[in-house]
């Protein structure tokens, strides 16, 4: 980008038939307050969470103002605006309002490119401060030019400001969407589009859901032209024109639970894939390995004797003993028949005394 000549959008402006009907309408829509900024023209603000977003001003009957009909006007800026305008009728611009001087604010010229499309060139005096991000609702965020030559207005625009395309999106039978920028970030968009009052440079402004803001800008007389649908990003976009006749556009950023991020883990391992599982099953038993301590050797050993068998074993034998083999004479006795006991007995006792006198 030249450093004579500036680029980024500065400015954006709401040429309106009913400066009063309009403001009514866009701040029911947007969270914007109005505050008057010049009482001699009427000139207005739209006023955000940071500041001026925008400004309104009633159109006239002047010539210039009946060229560039109602609309959403948009500034771009320069370091040298009158360079910047012979520059850019070189390339085949024609002059709107010839360079002229904003008091408290800067210099500033009015201009439509070779396919007709109408902007505005301006320097200010003191820059606005850089814009917070992300972006807050009420800011405007994207600038997309509707014109009847997309790729002419790319090199007329990057011969005058140092754009340069970053992507190129094919819309199909619409043809190509021409993503521009320029230091590797991206500023808007430009497509051929048959407009109603020809091409145009059409700003959007920053909200929170597009559809919440479609049945608002729709209840407050808005006509919806488009959308909301999704673009690429995952943003949310719609286009309207408004009570006045004016197009104007809102995007929304995707929600929080649709990033990737915020997929539930028990969601994803339902769904792996046999090889996934495979990973996942080689991989347990190294976490197992880190365990070599002398405790887990020894409770390894324990666990290879079950504890169960040896008490259950103590117990069968309390519970259960053996019958001896030898039993007293009185018990055997008792089992035995009452002769057979009395033999027994009379054997016994013969037999003592002889075993007595041996020895002896």
């Amino acid at each position: 980008m030249s450093k004579s000549i500036g680029g980024r959008f500065e400015w954006h402006e709401l040429w309106t038939p009913d400066a009063a009907a309009s403001m009514s309408f866009y701040t029911q829509i947007f969270p914007w307050t109005t505050q008057v900024w010049d009482p001699q023209s009427g000139y207005s603000l739209f006023v955000g969470k940071n500041g001026a977003d925008a400004g309104c001003h009633t159109l006239g009957t002047e010539s210039a103002e009946q060229v560039i009909k109602p609309r959403w006007n948009t500034y771009i800026s320069a370091a040298d605006v009158d360079a910047s305008v012979s520059l850019a009728i070189a390339h085949g611009a024609t002059v709107i309002v010839t360079p002229m001087d904003i008091p408290r604010v800067g210099r500033f010229a009015m201009l439509t490119d070779p396919q007709g499309a109408a902007f505005g060139l301006l320097h200010r005096n003191e820059p606005f401060a850089a814009r917070p991000m992300p972006p807050p609702s009420g800011a405007i965020v994207w600038n997309e030019l509707l014109t009847s030559d997309a790729e002419a207005a790319l090199k007329f625009y990057s011969a005058l400001f140092g754009w340069e395309q970053m992507a190129r999106i094919d819309m199909g039978p619409k043809g190509a969407y021409l993503v521009f920028g320029a230091d590797g970030v991206q500023m808007g968009g430009m497509m051929a589009a048959a407009i109603p009052g020809g091409p145009l440079w059409l700003p959007y402004t920053q909200v929170d859901n597009s559809e919440a803001t479609v049945a608002l800008a729709v209840k407050a007389g808005a006509t919806l032209c488009l959308g909301p649908l999704t673009v690429p990003g995952g943003g949310r976009i719609a286009n309207f024109i408004d009570p006045q006749g004016v197009m104007f556009a809102v995007h929304s950023m995707p929600p929080a639970d649709a990033s990737p991020v915020a997929a539930k883990p028990a969601a994803k391992r339902s769904r792996a894939t046999p090889a996934a599982a495979k990973r996942a099953a080689a991989a347990a038993p190294k976490r197992k390995r880190i365990k070599h301590s002398g405790v887990a050797k020894a409770a390894k050993k324990k666990r290879t004797r079950p504890a169960a068998r040896k008490p259950v074993h103590k117990v069968a034998k309390r519970r259960a003993p053996p019958t001896p083999r030898k039993t007293s004479a009185k018990r055997g006795a008792a089992r035995r028949s009452p002769k057979r006991a009395a033999k027994r007995s009379a054997r016994a006792g013969s037999k003592r005394p002889a075993r007595r006198a041996k020895r002896r």
